[in-house]
């Protein structure tokens, strides 16, 4: 009808970032979901001469510059499906979930599993190299390795693959001043803390859990003159975790 206003959004990636209160230069997000990214808002265009990165557009005066790789959260479904069926079904009598059995073994196994390395490239992958035919793989087995450091070296696996994308978007964005975790990862905090050791910075939790959500929302709000520009979206979202 004539006189309704109408609000472009964007995508979910963009929408988290938004919705995770990194609305200034410097606050860089990291995402692990199914997939997992690096985002940064910006007040101008980043663009990476070696075409390690995108950058979209999300106003007219913001763009958000980053780099997402496949293999997140989906790797770990995908052990947890193929070679975790003890743990799915202790995890069913004890009314919990086989993640939360699965990050209790991988804690027990220490930092480096030990030596074990693990390429997550089951689906291929994105930044910031591009190669659709790369292929996972777990280096270094020896008999002293099981399954608790299998999942450990996945976790970790992950982490460095997303540590990539981070040092290519830290050369078009500057020295992060902050870096903010989203996505189903932050259910586990020794991922988290992993993503801390490995990235070398502190790693802040957004109390909100459905940012896309919450970004989008947003953007509604400022299209319809209810908050005056995008730096109202950091009183919103309070840190519960650090």
């Amino acid at each position: 009808p004539e006189g309704l206003p109408v609000v472009v959004g964007a995508a979910d990636g963009v929408l988290s970032s938004l919705g995770s209160g990194a609305c200034s230069p410097g606050q860089v997000v990291a995402m692990i979901g199914t997939s997992g990214a690096v985002r940064v808002i910006s007040d101008r265009p980043l663009t990476d001469p070696q075409g390690r990165t995108w950058c979209y557009v999300m106003t007219d005066r913001h763009w958000v510059a980053g780099g997402a790789i496949n293999n997140g959260g989906i790797v770990y479904r995908w052990f947890r499906d193929a070679l975790a069926e003890k743990e799915g079904e202790e995890a069913a009598r004890k009314g919990t979930e086989a993640y939360e059995l699965l990050n209790d073994l991988a804690e027990k196994a220490g930092p480096g599993a030990e030596g074990l390395l693990c390429l997550p490239f089951l689906t291929g992958e994105r930044s910031p190299n591009w190669n659709p035919d790369a292929r996972g793989v777990f280096f270094g087995l020896g008999l002293h390795h099981g399954k608790a450091h299998l999942v450990r070296a996945l976790m970790e696996g992950v982490v460095y693959r997303l540590y990539s994308v981070f040092e290519a978007v830290c050369e078009l964005a500057g020295e992060p001043a902050e870096v903010r975790a989203a996505g189903g990862f932050t259910r586990s905090p020794l991922w988290c803390q992993i993503m801390s050791d490995v990235f070398g910075y502190p790693v802040k939790l957004p109390a909100v859990q459905e940012a896309p959500s919450l970004g989008a929302a947003f953007l509604a709000m400022w299209g319809l003159g209810f908050v005056d520009g995008i730096g109202a979206i950091s009183k919103m979202v309070e840190i519960r975790r650090e």
